[in-house]
């Protein structure tokens, strides 16, 4: 992937997930500690928080990038593609079918309950780090969302290109964030509505991408010279034996 792909496919698919995100973390945005005074205090707590937010996000990438970048060592970079691609379409149907499944278990709950317990400490003691820190535990609550903006960054198989892809898939969930923490009453229901619908669209579209990218069509831009390149490869040691 080019780093433009990666960061405006990241940032469209944080969009398109920012109505899950305020279903699942607006409530807790709302309890973001705003520092007193002038309006962009209260701006600058709740960005402070989405950024601490996107920085758990690339922590996670990071990891997920290493091992990605594991399997490329291995000459795995096509087939790693691909499984990322089918396993994010099966995330998707699931998403589309069942979305409790990614929130409603043991191990999920466990996390919840943890990570909300430490959250209400943050609010009860705020300082004016309070809303990074807030963002940072926040980040590490269960979200399908998440998981599938980790598959598409496993799928870079270069480590810091996927911390870069999931700092920017945080940052794409900042919009629709922030404005439902400053003004929750201005979004209309339809706009709400659409913008949901987009969200299985776009990580479709992502999933197909990720598949073709694997598969040796040599599609320009997309999965260009791979099969040139086998080829290429083995006419040199061809060339080279006696």
């Amino acid at each position: 992937m080019t780093l433009l792909t990666i960061i405006l496919g990241a940032f469209l698919l944080g969009f398109a997930g920012s109505v899950h995100c305020v279903g699942m973390c607006g409530p807790i945005g709302l309890l973001v500690p705003v520092m007193p005074g002038a309006e962009w205090k209260r701006v600058f707590s709740v960005v402070l928080y989405l950024v601490g937010k996107a920085a758990t996000y690339a922590t996670m990438g990071l990891f997920f990038g290493l091992f990605g970048a594991a399997l490329n060592w291995a000459g795995l970079q096509q087939v790693l593609s691909v499984g990322s691609g089918i396993i994010l379409l099966i995330l998707v149907l699931v998403l589309v079918k069942k979305s409790s499944v990614f929130h409603q278990n043991a191990a999920t709950n466990f996390i919840s309950q943890t990570v909300v317990a430490r959250l209400t400490k943050y609010v009860q003691t705020p300082t004016p780090f309070t809303p990074f820190f807030m963002g940072l535990i926040n980040g590490l609550l269960p979200c399908g969302l998440v998981y599938m903006g980790l598959t598409a960054a496993l799928a870079t198989g270069h480590a810091l290109h996927a911390t870069l892809f999931m700092f920017v898939f945080g940052m794409g969930t900042m919009p629709l964030l922030l404005g439902f923490v400053l003004m929750a009453k201005q979004f209309g229901h339809h706009f709400k509505q659409r913008l949901q619908r987009l969200t299985p669209v776009l990580l479709s579209f992502m999933a197909v991408l990720l598949i073709l990218r694997g598969l040796p069509f040599e599609i320009p831009f997309i999965s260009p010279h791979q099969l040139g390149i086998g080829v290429g490869t083995q006419s040199a040691a061809a060339a080279c034996m006696p």
